[in-house]
Parts: C-alpha cells; structure tokens; sequence
C-alpha cells in the first residue's frame, strides 16, 4: 500500500458579489445617485446561474441593465478527505519449525515422524494512518467580465485552479480535523465505515 491513499472532493463555494444592481431600477446608479451607497446600504443584488451571469456580462440588455456587472469577487472554498500517517505499531511475526526424523540401521529402523520444535517469534513495524479533513479557502479574487467571457472551463475549474495556486503558499491558513476513522495494518482494515465527517476536533 503506498504511503498515502487519498479520497478527494472538491467542495467549492463560489460567492459572487456584484456592485450596482442588475435590473432596470438601479440604473440611477449610473447617473451619480449616490444615497445608499452614502447611507452605508448593502445594495441587493439578483440571484442567477452562472451560465446566466456569463450571459448579463455579454447582453446586460438581456437582463434590465444599461451596463455588464462590476466589481466580480470570486470565493473558493475546497475540502479534501486524506490520509496522514498515524504513530507506528509493532506486529509479532509467529514462524513455525517441524522436523521429519527417521532412523535404520543394519538391524532396526524408526519409523519417520515429525516433530514440532520451538522457535523465536520476530516483531515486525506496522503501518497506521488515520482520515482527515482538510479545508481551505482561497483569497477572495475580482474579475471582469472580459475575463468571464473568455474563460472557456467552468467555474468549479475556475476554482480548483486558483485553490492549487495559493494553498501552497497559505497552507497555515489549512484547517484539519479528524473523521475518526482509521486504517491500521497491524490487525485491522479502514473502520469506521460510515462517511467522513469532521470529528470538531483540530490537530
């Protein structure tokens, strides 16, 4: 078995944040009406799909708005089941020795017959390793929607590509927790057997 057998999953959490609102109404927004944004407001925005945010970046027309959405912030969120090494174990490795004996002579014979001796058992290593779950979410990054349009991945791509720049670089910001379920091969198989979950506690 190699050192590490790994189950992964990407659990991407994609937030996108648009300033200005996409429909007709907030069209003032374009001309200077500043009183929400004065008054410290969140301004609402429209829930679509993504391929229907791709479509408001080419037809803004198409969804009630004079112009593309701005300020496009992306938040990837990833969790990955692994497995890590445990403390090592000790495994008695138990042989056997039989001896056939026979004996003749000129005159007499012993019949053949075995004979169990003895013998020192070995003590072998054996490996452990135990189930975790690893989240990480990577910094929060504006696009446009040139950048949208021309992508040509989806957005779980997307997001998976920018987890594996930066979690190399953030990999303190990684938070482990255990399932509980472990692997051992000094007597045992995976057990646990029902599907991981975090266990709550941190390494």
């Amino acid at each position: 078995m190699s050192l590490s057998q790994r189950w992964m999953f990407l659990s991407a959490v994609m937030m996108v944040a648009v300033s200005g609102n996409t429909r007709a109404d907030d069209v003032l927004n374009d001309k200077g009406d500043k009183g929400d944004k004065a008054a410290g407001v969140p301004q609402a925005t429209r829930a679509l799909t993504w391929q229907d945010f791709r479509e408001a970046c080419r037809h803004p027309a198409q969804f009630g708005s004079q112009r593309a959405p701005q300020n496009v912030k992306v938040l990837c969120t990833n969790q990955q089941t692994t497995w890590v090494a445990a403390p090592s174990g000790e495994v008695n490795l138990q042989g056997a020795r039989r001896l056939t004996i026979a004996v003749t002579s000129d005159k007499y014979h012993v019949a053949p017959f075995a004979a169990d001796v003895p013998v020192y058992s070995k003590v072998g290593s054996c490996s452990r390793f135990r189930e975790v779950v690893e989240t990480y979410t990577a910094p929060e990054r504006v696009v446009s929607c040139d950048e949208i349009l021309g992508y040509k991945g989806e957005l779980a791509d997307f997001c998976a590509e920018e987890v594996d720049k930066s979690k190399g670089n953030d990999s303190k910001l990684i938070q482990t927790l255990e399932t509980g379920r472990m692997i051992d091969t000094c007597g045992g198989n995976a057990s646990g057997g029902a599907a991981p979950k975090p266990a709550g506690r941190k390494l």
